[in-house]
This record gives C-alpha cells, structure tokens and sequence, in this order.
C-alpha cells in the first residue's frame, strides 16, 4: 500500500510541475492617471505586469465618471520603454481626449501633463523589466 501511495505522490507533483510555463518577460507597469474639467475630477492608480510582446491596448486604470485611461508598449528595449496611451470620457461624443506618448528609461519615473483652459491630464508612468511564469 506504500508503494501506490508513493507512485500516486510522484506522479501527482509530475503532472503539477508540468502546468507551469518557463518564466517569460515583461514589464511591470505602475501608472498614476489624473483628470480633471469643469464637470469631474477624478485620480486612479493602476499596477499590473505587461508581456513583453503585449502590442494591444489594455486598460490601465478603473474607470470612473465615464473617465479611462488605455495604454499599450509601442516599443522597447534593454534600457528604455515607448508607452501609448488613449484618454476616454464615454460620457461625451467625442470619446478619445486626448492620446499622449511617454517614453522613459526602465526603472526611472515619466510624466506628461496636458492641459487647456477647460481640462487637464497628468500621467505618470514607472516600468520595470519581470519575469513571471503562467500555470495552465
């Protein structure tokens, strides 16, 4: 009775480690998204890990008052990231408010701020080279 306790055990943690994938790269993004206009201000935090050939927009911080910031890796390298982003407001016609671009060194802070007489937007990007691994 041992032994099939044993063999059940060793083929268990067999079939366990298999359902992990090698470790793939990324970047682990931390943005920071402030808007304001004359009817809503509003902040939000966001930090999720991107992989590296990610090229689709995500959305990186929770939507409020209709407000949401997308963005998505437009390009990178060992030593720099170029981050694209869309500003949405669904509560108007016109959706898209606007569409900046950082670009900045890994592991160093970025901001962009965008302002009119009637808006203002800063967001400030920091992104990190990782590696994480996903279980099927």
């Amino acid at each position: 009775m041992n032994k099939i306790t044993v063999l059940f055990l060793v083929a268990f943690v067999s079939i366990a480690s298999m359902a992990t994938i090698n470790a793939s790269k990324g970047f682990k993004i931390e943005t920071q998204f402030e808007y304001s206009n004359n009817d809503k201000s509003m902040t939000s935090k966001g930090e999720f890990i991107l992989a590296e050939n990610n090229k689709s927009w995500t959305t990186l911080t929770e939507p409020k008052n209709g407000v949401a910031l997308l963005g998505r890796v437009a390009k990178s390298d060992k030593t720099g990231l170029r981050f694209e982003y869309f500003v949405v407001d669904t509560t108007k016609n016109n959706a898209v408010i606007s569409t900046p671009m950082i670009i900045t060194k890994m592991g160093q802070k970025a901001e962009v701020t965008m302002s009119t007489e009637t808006e203002k937007i800063v967001i400030s990007l920091l992104a990190t080279p990782t590696e994480y691994s996903i279980k099927k």
